[in-house]
């Protein structure tokens, strides 16, 4: 992965981790996001990500870069 595709995710995934922190454990989307996973787009790259099990962090399951399909 290019450099600053993976500068990009980490600032995206820091963005999403500082509003998530900010809405408690309890919340709607975070017992949801517990089920799941989302995917964040970075120009021809997708990244499947959602929180780890018992450790409460985002962390990225998958990554496709989609100029190679």
């Amino acid at each position: 992965m290019p450099a600053p595709v993976r500068k990009r995710l980490r600032s995206k995934l820091a963005d999403i981790s500082e509003v998530l922190e900010g809405l408690g454990a309890r919340s709607p989307i975070m017992q949801s996001l517990q089920e799941t996973t989302l995917v964040l787009s970075i120009g021809a790259w997708s990244f499947r990500y959602g929180l780890e099990q018992g450790r409460n962090r985002l962390t990225v399951f998958q990554a496709v870069d989609g100029s190679e399909l």
